[in-house]
């Protein structure tokens, strides 16, 4: 089923789970019997009078009676304007010039009829991001340098809010003739850009014959008058002046302001100026998840999985939003449990960045109450997207489908109270006064992705024992999602090829180290052609057995075949050869204008190890990242690494037998990383070797893990610029037998947000810290494991560590801990023969912290 297309009439919307028997189904969403009425175009015929004076005379009781105003509608709406006049077209009508400004600065702001303390707080927390970046934006209008400025950041951060936000200022009025707002979105045209312009000119479309005409009576308008072009939501370059929009950088008092997902459709844009929205700060946003939720939050049973589940939100205020109305008032700590449990899964399961944001909103809809209610949410998702649909009309479509009981006699106050709840839930946007409703983008994708997951029959994700799928699979022809992760293929059947429909596939492939067993496997792991017909690819993941040959014969194909998709947005995929790269980067097209916003990349020969334990739990931090680099087995630093190590959040760096340090890799292109992970790397000296630094180095990297580096001697020089490893929050090192130190004197002010550090078998370490002063202001959890020589962790004040835990430390006779560790710790763990010979200058702290030791056991280890 094609989202935005009606479904037909036979359909019956059915799901079986992955561990669900094959005949098994759950209960359909629509009967078998239903019939589906075609959906309506977008409403264009002018509002009537009666409506007008309804909206005039009753606006608040419009709105109380017709859905109170969504907590969503709050940060993107923000406040309607004047009455509607007559003979405004829907579409003009929530036009965003329309929005009433938010004043700058105040504490108190209007949000809407309903005026409720609530909403007022929940504004505020969740325009703060929002106004920080329409600032910054603001700040660029009046220099005259700066024509083309583009704003980037990803869909549930708020782009269109800001957007909102900035041309809401009364400033904006003074310095243009006319503010033009086209929403672009993915199925852009350049026909629907122009009527966009045409409509709010005025002019009519009906007047012109071709898009040339339109061209031209644009080109003649605009030149006249200076304009602010608002672009929402651009997918890929827009040539203006195949539209008849004059190029603002050539045109004196003209600007154009973009927004979009991608930062690379920035620079192909030629933007002047560049703008990230970031989320909410870690306070913002739990200030914002308490006020949603009520004081129920403040129970010592439920505010542990509270905050987890906000920390797990990352500062999204969409998903805190939609997860706080869920929860609210929820009392049950089992429940609470459940839900960052759910939040948790993400990672394990090996869902990560788009897929996980969806995963997470998904516990608004499995909290709805009653097949009715989740049903009729997903009725939601069938309409076009951005769609406004007046609620008389949607009530009318719920109860002629029949998920709504039209036999009741109260039928039609049913449907309201459904989207009543759906909007108090955040899941509905109240617009026109509350007189209709739409979908935010991401809350749709929420829809479509379970309508996809629940209706199109294949999750097959860890069936050890499937090893080729049936030729009947070619039959599913309405197939969206086929996930073959985690199963032994030997080959992907031909039939694929025929699942035209198919947005998401994720495959691996199996294997083997044994050459018997390895000789009787296929020739190939899949026919050429087969990724070619799936011209609908959104993911494509192919996890490939290290050291399996047969991908070298097959790769080239598929890189060859996924060069021109336009849709692919995360592509997984293992480049035996640099070689093979460097062809993706130089035929891909999503690669070339920024589109290819999630990836996993191995680079270099990879084989089949059986490491320790440790270096399998990296693996699992690496790849729960949304773009990750992995380069193995390299000789040389290829250009094509370093320019997909520019666009990298997660980067490990696995056996290069000749690099001596990250710097040559130039350290300006990991100023976008996240987490970096450097393991079994003979040469490597230091993690940072420039002599002479200018410029901050790893300004936002949270976690770096260091393992295997038998010639380690230090992780930087002493002196390192200001703002170096400001974010980093996690340090881990294992087997570096000759670094004998973790930090010099001079770097520990620059490790001031560090909350864990974790040192294993590192047998010449003797001090955690070398230096007579200076601590980790920051720090919480110490981790100091198989250390023979370690004498000395640090001296001067202690950070507020909550949990320690020492093992086959000998040397370490005094820990030099003060009374003020008393208020913060919860945990030690260690040998008991070890703590009981402990040196204590105050033996009574040691009594005192008696009561927080525990015996370490085997799973600590």
């Amino acid at each position: 089923m094609h989202v935005g297309e009606p479904i037909e009439p036979s359909t019956s919307l059915t799901f079986l789970s992955s561990g669900t028997s094959k005949g098994a189904t759950e209960e359909p969403f629509l009967s078998k019997s239903s019939k589906l009425v075609e959906l309506p175009e977008p409403e264009t015929t002018p509002i009537s009078l009666e409506k007008q004076e309804l909206l005039s005379a009753h606006g608040t009781d419009v709105m109380e009676k017709k859905g109170k105003m969504s907590i969503l509608e709050t940060e993107i709406e923000i406040v309607p304007s004047q009455p509607i006049e007559e003979g405004t077209s829907k579409q003009a009508a929530v036009e965003p010039m329309s929005v009433t400004v938010l004043p700058s600065g105040k504490d108190e702001i209007e949000i809407g009829p309903t005026g409720s303390q609530l909403l007022l707080e929940v504004s505020t927390y969740s325009n703060r991001s929002i106004e920080r970046t329409s600032l910054e934006i603001f700040e660029y209008m009046n220099d005259v340098t700066a024509r083309r400025i583009g704003f980037h950041g990803s869909d549930e951060i708020g782009r269109t809010s800001v957007l909102k936000a900035l041309i809401s200022n009364p400033k904006i009025k003074d310095l243009f003739d006319v503010v033009i707002w086209v929403t672009v979105s993915r199925n852009w045209s350049t026909r629907k850009v122009q009527d966009e312009v045409l409509r709010q000119l005025p002019l009519s479309p009906e007047d012109f014959n071709t898009d040339f005409e339109i061209a031209g009576k644009l080109l003649q308008v605009l030149r006249s008058q200076r304009f602010l072009l608002i672009l929402d939501d651009v997918w890929e370059p827009i040539d203006l002046n195949a539209a008849g929009i004059p190029d603002p950088a050539l045109k004196k008092g003209c600007k154009m302001i973009f927004s979009t997902r991608f930062q690379n459709v920035c620079h192909v844009m030629g933007a002047d100026r560049e703008v990230q929205m970031e989320g909410l700060l870690p306070e913002e946003a739990w200030k914002l998840f308490q006020k949603l939720v009520g004081e129920i939050i403040d129970s010592p049973n439920i505010q542990n999985f509270a905050r987890a589940i906000v920390q797990k939100c990352h500062g999204l205020p969409l998903l805190i939003i939609v997860t706080g109305r869920a929860l609210a008032k929820e009392n049950d700590a089992l429940a609470w449990m459940h839900a960052s449990k759910e939040f948790s899964l993400c990672s394990t399961h090996g869902i990560y960045g788009y897929e996980a944001l969806i995963q997470k909103l998904k516990l608004s809809y499995d909290r709805l109450e009653g097949p009715d209610m989740k049903s009729c949410f997903l009725y939601c998702a069938l309409f076009p997207e951005d769609q406004e649909i007046s609620i008389d009309e949607l009530v009318d479509y719920w109860i002629q489908e029949g998920l709504v009981a039209r036999n009741r006699p109260d039928s039609h106050k049913r449907g309201s109270d459904i989207v009543d709840f759906l909007l108090g839930a955040s899941l509905l946007q109240s617009v026109q006064v509350g007189l209709s409703i739409k979908m935010h983008n991401l809350i749709r994708d929420l829809a479509s992705r379970i309508l996809s997951l629940e209706v199109e029959v294949l999750m097959l994700r860890d069936c050890e024992r499937l090893v080729q799928l049936p030729s009947e699979v070619g039959s599913l022809r309405r197939l969206v999602v086929l996930d073959l992760q985690g199963t032994k293929l030997n080959k992907l059947s031909n039939e694929i090829s025929k699942l035209a429909s198919l947005r998401h596939l994720k495959v691996s492939f199996y294997g083997s180290v044994n050459r018997s067993e390895y000789d009787n496997l296929p020739p190939e792991l899949l026919s050429h052609a087969v990724i070619r017909n799936l011209s609908e690819l959104e993911t494509l993941s192919i996890d490939v057995y290290p050291g399996d040959m047969r991908w070298n014969e097959n790769v080239k194909s598929v890189l060859d075949e996924v060069s021109n998709s336009t849709n692919l947005t995360t592509f997984c995929c293992y480049f035996p050869k640099v070689e093979f790269l460097e062809l993706s980067l130089q035929t891909s097209v999503t690669w070339k204008i920024g589109g290819l916003t999630e990836f996993k990349c191995v680079v270099g020969h990879d084989v089949k190890r059986f490491a320790s334990e440790n270096v399998d739990n990296l693996e699992l931090d690496y790849v729960q990242w949304g773009r990750c680099l992995r380069f193995v087995n390299g000789e040389m630093i290829p250009n094509a690494v370093l320019e997909v190590l520019t666009r990298t959040s997660a980067f490990c760096l696995d056996h290069h037998i000749n690099v001596l340090s990250l710097s040559e890799f130039g350290l300006g292109n990991f100023n976008g990383l996240r987490l970096c992970v450097v393991r079994e790397c003979p040469e490597i000296q230091e993690i940072v070797a420039d002599a002479e630094l200018s410029d901050a180095v790893f300004p936002i990297m949270e976690h770096l893990t260091i393992n295997s580096l038998p010639d380690l001697r230090k992780i930087c020089k002493e002196m390192i610029p200001q703002g170096s490893f400001a974010k980093l929050r996690v340090l881990t090192v294992y087997t570096c037998p000759n670094l004998e130190f973790a930090f010099a004197s001079s770097m520990v002010q620059c490790f001031s947000n560090l909350e864990e550090l974790i040192v294993e078998d590192c047998s010449a370490i003797k001090k955690t810290v070398d230096s007579d002063s200076g601590t980790l202001p920051s720090l919480k959890r110490l981790k100091l494991h198989s250390l023979p020589n370690l004498v000395n962790i640090m001296k001067g004040a202690w950070p507020p560590l909550e949990n320690i835990s020492f093992y086959d430390c000998p040397m370490l006779k005094k820990l030099g801990i003060d009374s003020n560790l008393i208020r913060t710790i919860k945990e030690i763990k260690a040998e008991k023969d070890w703590w009981q010979e402990l040196e204590w200058q105050d033996s009574s702290l040691y009594s005192r912290l008696q009561a927080r030791f525990t015996v370490i056991s085997n799973k600590d280890l």
